[in-house]
């Protein structure tokens, strides 16, 4: 049902764009040098809104970024839906060489319109830690850490939670157990 509303939510936005003239989609009269055909360019980005507004209907599994073990460093995200668009999670984070500070946050995210958010005084209540978590329809998960510094979030020295998570396996396989 939700996926079917989120459709709607889109299709509806994108119609009202495209109703009102302010699409900046134009057509050119053809030449005598083209056939009958005029030329269409299209702005796509109202398009591209209502494609990856659309939630993936498993977003349940396990993420990568980058290269954990590499030098250029990485991070694994595990989600696990669970019941009322509440997710456990799993986010484990390495900075690479020459140092390889690390960080792991774990916890329960709201999931609403695709999006999630966790937040946290635990190590800073001071500076507290916020990071959102964005559902891509293309099985991916963008991460940015909106607020505090790496210490706030748990993360060792220069460890930051960014970065664009691909999904690798259909299930949650969490490193941790007892989780949190």
């Amino acid at each position: 049902m939700k996926l079917l509303t989120n459709f709607l939510l889109g299709l509806t936005t994108f119609l009202l764009v495209s109703c009102n003239g302010t699409s900046t989609e134009t057509t050119t009269p053809p030449t005598p040098a083209q056939d009958s055909s005029a030329t269409v360019k299209t702005d796509s980005a109202a398009l591209k809104t209502v494609v990856t507004n659309v939630l993936p209907e498993n977003i349940t599994g396990s993420y990568v970024f980058g290269d954990k073990e590499g030098a250029e460093g990485g991070g694994y995200l595990v989600i696990e839906r669970q019941e009322n668009d509440s997710l456990k999670f799993e986010l484990d984070l390495n900075l690479g060489a020459p140092n390889y500070s690390s960080g792991t946050a774990t916890g329960m995210l709201k999931l609403e319109d695709n999006v999630a958010v966790f937040k946290t005084s635990e190590y800073s209540p001071e500076e507290p830690c916020t990071i959102t978590f964005t559902f891509k329809s293309d099985n991916s998960i963008e991460i940015n850490q909106d607020a505090g510094s790496p210490f706030s979030c748990g993360f060792g020295n220069d460890v930051f939670a960014h970065g664009l998570y691909k999904k690798q396996n259909e299930e949650a396989i969490f490193k941790y157990d007892g989780g949190f």
